[in-house]
């Protein structure tokens, strides 16, 4: 049996290589920022990959760290929910 995974906050793709290293298979990487997309879908090319956050490039977040930790954190990631609804409904097809 092969167990899955999907690396949230992927970056360059640290975690993703030590859980295929251990056996695992990635299925789904995301990150915000478009640069460490680019390196990992370089590093894991099977894998699906998506932008997390729709924030634009030039959107600034203000407020003490706490703050601005919560409005990205209750942020809405509509690419994320699509992706995971079009998977659920291909599984229970």
């Amino acid at each position: 049996m092969t167990i899955t995974y999907t690396d949230i906050f992927c970056g360059a793709g640290g975690s993703s290589i030590g859980l295929t290293e251990a056996g695992l298979q990635l299925r789904l990487a995301a990150n915000h920022w478009d640069r460490a997309i680019e390196t990992h879908s370089t590093n894991f090319p099977d894998a699906e990959h998506l932008r997390a956050q729709r924030f634009p490039d030039s959107y600034v977040v203000t407020g003490n760290k706490g703050e601005q930790t919560k409005q990205a954190g209750n942020a809405v990631s509509s690419n994320v929910a699509h992706w995971l609804g079009t998977k659920a409904l291909e599984a229970l097809s």
